[in-house]
């Protein structure tokens, strides 16, 4: 997403095109809003279920990265965050956020769904924390780059990558926080279907 269409040398009636199209994703949008307080009784239902949990993540994902395609599309806001880091968070956001979530609660629906211990429950909020820091700072770097890539006064490319060192601090931490939550859980799955097998 991100509206690439923007700046694609094209005739302008396939860059409105695309645009309108783009903006369709109100419409879903609108509905996840709208249906949000109807499926808050269903996750106090479903919590205690570990599975359900990375469903539930995966929904909160869906919402996120959505909204920020949304808002990706819009030329004026698409300008600032075209070619930055903005867009890898998107897709970091999409990829981790919606695709491993699913993938996570299928495997623990397949292998482990009886188990519902306290570290497990640690391990995915931190997982979730670790994702959203990560999200951030990668969003944060994005808009301070696409800020300076329009200043008309820049500052040199290095001071420029110096002032947002703190955003790839952050980044690689929430980074070594994904690596372990995820190994973790890796590392469960794996051990649990081993001694699935054994039995």
């Amino acid at each position: 997403m991100g509206a690439p269409y923007l700046h694609s040398p094209t005739e302008n009636y396939i860059r409105y095109i695309g645009y309108i199209v783009s903006m369709t994703e109100w419409v879903f949008f609108i509905k996840i809003i709208y249906d949000w307080r109807a499926s808050i009784n269903t996750i106090q239902k479903n919590y205690y279920y570990f599975p359900y949990r990375f469903i539930m993540a995966a929904d909160i994902w869906v919402f996120l990265n959505m909204g920020q395609a949304i808002l990706m599309s819009i030329p004026a806001i698409n300008i600032y965050t075209h070619g930055t880091h903005v867009t890898v968070a998107h897709a970091m956001g999409t990829t981790i956020g919606i695709n491993t979530m699913i993938l996570l609660a299928a495997c623990f629906e397949f292998f482990n769904k009886k188990e519902q211990s306290r570290n497990l429950n640690y391990l995915f909020w931190l997982l979730q924390i670790s994702l959203l820091v990560f999200w951030l700072s990668l969003n944060g770097a994005g808009i301070q780059k696409g800020i300076w890539q329009l200043s008309s006064h820049q500052e040199s490319y290095s001071k420029m990558m110096e002032s947002i060192k703190p955003y790839f601090i952050a980044f690689a931490f929430a980074g070594l926080g994904l690596l372990l939550t995820l190994s973790s859980f890796a590392f469960i799955l794996i051990n649990t279907a081993r001694k699935n097998k054994l039995k």
